[in-house]
């Protein structure tokens, strides 16, 4: 009898056992609804109700992986006081926030090559002019940089080459990469670059407003297969002298078809034993390896 009650008072012990452990290890569900953040839902870009069939795949991506995880200095405009009214530094893909009265706007339709639309806003200072092109997401008002051209001098890039610097300067600081393009070649890939905008009359290129004209320029591109790195910077000379520079992201790597690269990289070579300055980057260069 001892025992029958004994085993019988084991099972229940037992079974109330189970029941705690069953309990502990259900999953608490929390009292309130968990808001995701704000910035991790808006980080993806809003697709329009009217987008046309089948393009919905260009809307698959991340802001911040877009943009804002791409930014770098080589891609950047300097400005300072004695410059301008700015005193800044612009970035290509940072986000732009329009807070300087335009002279003129300007927006074009993405055309469903691109899940943005393309605004450009002119800016008239006294030393100068500047040009700043953005990729623009009407649905999250939201815009990026993708474009910057001024003329103003002493708006330099971040190898401190500026408006108004001596093209031997330019042929010192940007060892690599750079290639030199004729004044027809330069206005080949104008699209909505400040010189198609407002540098010449009734789209005639060959007749340029003499305050955008120029006599050739520099491409900087530091493209590789494997960065895919299509950014470039142009640098436009007259007289000897930088008279303006333009930073972009295009829709696609710019000065290829029907341009021979090899060619224009020869020829800035030349251009760079021509100013001596060859042999004093090469100098620099033995320098810092010590």
């Amino acid at each position: 009898m001892k025992n029958s009650f004994r085993n019988v008072l084991i099972s229940a012990l037992v079974i109330m056992l189970l029941y705690q452990f069953i309990a502990c290890s259900r999953p608490t569900l929390p009292d309130k609804i968990i808001v995701l953040d704000e910035e991790i839902v808006n980080d993806s870009p809003t697709v329009p109700e009217n987008v046309p069939e089948g393009i919905n795949y260009l809307y698959e991506f991340r802001f911040s992986e877009r943009y804002d995880g791409r930014i770098t200095g080589d891609f950047s405009l300097v400005f300072s006081d004695k410059a301008s009214p700015i005193s800044d530094t612009l970035f290509l893909l940072e986000k732009h926030h329009n807070e300087m009265h335009a002279l003129k706007e300007y927006l074009y339709d993405g055309d469903g090559m691109v899940p943005h639309m393309h605004k450009r806003y002119w800016y008239t200072f006294k030393k100068g002019d500047l040009m700043i092109g953005t990729h623009y997401y009407e649905p999250d008002n939201v815009e990026y940089i993708s474009y910057l051209w001024s003329d103003i001098e002493g708006v330099r890039t971040n190898k401190n080459v500026a408006v108004g610097s001596a093209e031997k300067e330019l042929l010192y600081a940007y060892t690599d990469d750079l290639y030199y393009i004729d004044k027809d070649e330069a206005l080949s890939e104008t699209g909505l670059s400040a010189i198609s905008i407002i540098g010449y009359d009734e789209g005639n290129l060959t007749e340029l407003d003499e305050n955008y004209d120029f006599d050739y320029a520099y491409l900087w591109q530091p493209f590789t297969s494997e960065t895919n790195e299509i950014r470039d910077i142009t640098f436009y000379i007259k007289g000897g002298k930088v008279v303006a520079i333009e930073v972009i992201e295009p829709y696609e790597l710019r000065h290829v078809y029907g341009y021979d690269r090899d060619a224009g990289l020869q020829y800035t070579e030349r251009k760079k034993e021509a100013a001596g300055a060859v042999s004093i980057i090469k100098v620099k260069q033995r320098h810092s390896a010590l």
